[in-house]
């Protein structure tokens, strides 16, 4: 019982309830009398011979079966008839109920439903009633292989009418086989042989005592070939219900159900859709899943059929595979959940193309169902059962397995097994040959190529051999390097084994161009100078640029040129293919900035308001508009300055381009013309009015000054104002008295000289 025992802690471990009450195949539970399990309820010796095989569902007239002749042993997981699931081994004998039961412990006499898993040479399930005349004798209802039919209800001795014929799939490996019958039901009785149904009659059973033996009729025929699992119910099951019961077997021990002319959709406990009837991938269908109400956690898996290659495995393995389930610790994370998957049953050899034509794979494609919260699976292989060619999964949503639409995942080895991990999905899958890799590098035709040619390139790896590769050129070219190519468009061509050929298009180009740039060039600031530039900006070819400023032939990287003077520019510039390209470009400056002052005026008193100077301002040249200063200060800029004050005046000019000039002014007060003279002096020498003079203000000049005595004499004259009379004649002292004097004296006022005349006397005393 300790198998038993670690299959319950494997399902608790994986969120399972470990009630077997609330666990019935398919979930169908109603009037289930009998559920035998190779993984549960046997009691062994310790040669793991089956002494006691306990019936999983509580039926006080069926509490367990005994081994009738030859012994029964238990053997674990064999792939080639079971599913990674245990089995029961006979040697002409069977399990049997050792007392007889009577016509409504298993099934009911008008109805009821068996389905197991076998490769019995007789009956896998037989309910029979006492009688010695055969195993084909009355009140029977059984299943299995023997004469391909299978019996509900009486019939005549050795051959009743009471049957449905059907056909063996899968001859000495894992079959399922059931019945379901109801007398005036319809249909009356229905079996299944691996999901192909034909139906039959069934006829009442009498009452009375029967024999129960699974592997053989107790005492006859006994066999020799083995029992996995068997299920009964005393009532005929719904379609629905015979289908998840049938899918719940199907998905556990690797049985494909149908064929391509009669299809079969996989249900779930809940009557979900796992696999839905699918013609062109009816072959090689199992698959893995966790459905908690049929007591399933089927964690790889791998059909059971003769041309099953592929197993499958929940979660990544890495290499690790174990051969029972319940040697295998990965889990389902969630209930009613699946990963289907079956094959067109095309070949396995690397006869077929994919990616385009990159990779050579088999024609046999496997079609991947997912239902519910599976994850990643790994597919698996032994590498003796493809070619050795293979290394590559392809995956993909495409049957056809385009390049753009397919993953392609190395496969791994562990030992004699490849494998690779992959998301489960709705998908597709086959396996390849290594994909091609095709590089192709153009060199197209330049302006530094030595001809009008170019050469096509291509790098080709991976791939099956023989692989070859033809260029459309004209003549076609099959190297490597198509050489000599004009420009224009092309195809390569990559042939493999199998005739897949990968087509790529390729395009020489001709680069051959004139370049063209703009031209950004700033002119001189300031007349004179030579702060000019020049910045290149080429529109086309290809990077980087070199250029040259007129014939230097001095090429630099450098797109900008400056300290440059006013003049005519030609700027050649090339790309890296060589192309090259000049144009021209004309740096100015500006007219040289001038400033001149002139027509000065002073503050005159005589214009009688102060102050009045004023000056002309010429400005020429340079750049419009100009800013000006008067001694440091902004002013606005005008032809003439008014209204100054007598002083020292700077005047800066600077143009819109920063050149600036300056010049400077000076502005007198001109006070206006006025003439005084004593009418006395003391020529004492003491100092004090010694001197009689004309003192005046404003722009006066003297004319003349004479001065008589009373007789008429002249005794003094002067011509300038600095000059006056000390009161003597030729240097003798003259008398104290009265004298006359007559002046004139010019005043240069604004309006022109004027020359004024006076005449008067003085006293002089001593």
């Amino acid at each position: 019982m300790n198998k038993f025992y670690n299959v319950l802690a494997i399902l608790a471990m994986a969120g399972m309830s470990n009630s077997l009450l609330a666990q019935t195949p398919g979930g169908v539970d109603t009037s289930l009398t009998a559920w035998f399990q190779a993984e549960a309820g046997a009691t062994l010796s310790p040669t793991n011979v089956l002494t006691l095989w306990t019936n999983q569902v509580t039926n006080p007239n069926l509490p367990s079966l005994s081994p009738d002749a030859g012994a029964t042993t238990r053997v674990n997981n064999d792939p080639v008839p079971f599913n990674f699931h245990s089995y029961m081994q006979h040697a002409s004998g069977c399990m049997h109920r050792p007392t007889s039961v009577t016509s409504t412990d298993i099934v009911a006499a008008n109805q009821g439903s068996m389905m197991g898993i076998g490769t019995e040479a007789d009956q896998l399930i037989a309910l029979t009633g006492n009688s010695t005349s055969g195993q084909f004798g009355n009140n029977r209802a059984n299943t299995g292989i023997r004469s391909n039919r299978t019996e509900f209800g009486s019939g005549t001795t050795n051959g009743g009418a009471n049957f449905a014929t059907g056909i063996q799939v899968n001859p000495g490996r894992a079959n399922l086989f059931g019945l379901r019958g109801l007398v005036g039901g319809s249909p009356a009785q229905q079996n299944t042989y691996n999901g192909l149904k034909a139906t039959g009659a069934a006829a009442n059973r009498p009452s009375g005592s029967y024999r129960f033996a699974i592997g053989s009729f107790i005492g006859y025929y006994y066999g020799n070939g083995k029992s996995a699992e068997v299920i009964c119910y005393s009532r005929q099951l719904t379609a629905n219900e015979f289908s998840r019961v049938e899918s719940y077997l199907a998905i556990k021990y690797g049985i494909t159900l149908g064929n391509p002319a009669s299809p079969v959709d996989y249900l779930s406990s809940a009557s979900a859709l796992i696999w839905p009837a699918d013609a062109a991938y009816q072959y090689n269908i199992t698959g893995i899943g966790r459905d908690d109400s049929s007591k399933l956690i089927q964690k790889q898996s791998k059909a059971v059929t003769t041309g099953a290659k592929i197993v499958m495995y929940n979660g990544n393995t890495a290499g690790s595979f174990p051969n029972m389930n319940a040697d295998n610790a990965s889990v389902f994370t969630a209930d009613l959940s699946f990963v289907v998957f079956g094959d067109n049953n095309g070949s396995t050899a690397l006869d077929s193309c994919a990616l385009n034509g990159k990779a050579v794979c088999t024609a046999r494609r496997w079609k991947m169902i997912k239902t519910g919260a599976a994850g990643d699976v790994t597919i698996a292989f032994n590498a003796a059962d493809l070619p050795a060619d293979i290394t590559t999964l392809l995956v993909s949503a495409d049957n056809s397995f385009p390049e753009s639409a397919t993953t392609a995942f190395p496969l791994s080895n562990s030992g004699t097994i490849r494998y690779a991990v992959i998301p489960s999905a709705n998908t597709f899958f086959t396996f390849s040959a290594p994909p091609l890799n095709v590089t192709v590098t153009v060199d197209p035709i330049t302006c530094s190529s030595s001809g009008e040619r170019g050469t096509m390139s291509a790098n080709v790896s991976g791939g099956l051999a023989p692989v070859s590769l033809s260029w459309n050129t004209n003549p076609p070219q099959t190297t490597p390097v198509a050489q000599d190519v004009p420009a224009g468009s092309y195809t390569l061509k990559v042939t493999q084994a199998a005739g897949c050929t990968y087509v790529q298009d390729v395009t020489v180009n001709d680069e051959r161009i004139k370049l063209s740039a703009q031209l950004l060039a700033t002119d001189i600031k300031c007349y004179g100078a030579n702060n000019g530039s020049i910045t290149v900006n080429v529109t086309n070819g290809t990077p980087p640029y070199a250029f040259c400023l007129n014939t230097s032939n001095a090429w630099t990287t450098n797109n900008q040129f400056t300290n440059l003077s006013e003049g005519f520019y030609t700027i050649h510039f090339k790309d890296a293919n060589g192309c090259t390209g000049e144009d021209t470009v004309t740096i100015y400056e500006p007219k040289p900035l001038s400033l001149k002052i002139d027509q000065v005026t002073d503050d005159y008193c005589e214009r009688g308001s102060s102050p009045n100077g004023s000056a002309r301002i010429r400005i020429q040249g340079g750049t419009s508009p100009y800013a000006t200063t008067l001694n440091g200060t902004g002013i606005t800029p005008a032809d003439q300055l008014q209204g100054l004050n007598a002083g020292d005046y700077g005047y800066t000019v600077t143009d819109a381009r920063g050149c600036s000039r300056s010049d400077s002014f000076q502005i007198r007060h001109i006070d206006c013309c006025l003439l005084f003279l004593p009418n006395a002096f003391t020529p004492n020498m003491d100092g004090k009015n010694d001197i009689f003079k004309v003192e005046t203000t404003g722009p006066i000049t003297l004319d003349k000054l004479r001065i008589y005595n009373r007789y008429g004499q002249m005794v003094f004259q002067s011509f300038h104002l600095s000059k006056g009379w000390d009161g003597t004649k030729n240097g003798v002292a003259v008398d104290p008295g009265t004298y006359f004097y007559t002046l004139q004296y010019t005043c240069k006022s604004l309006s022109g000289p004027q020359t004024t005349t006076q005449s008067g006397d003085l006293t002089l005393i001593r």
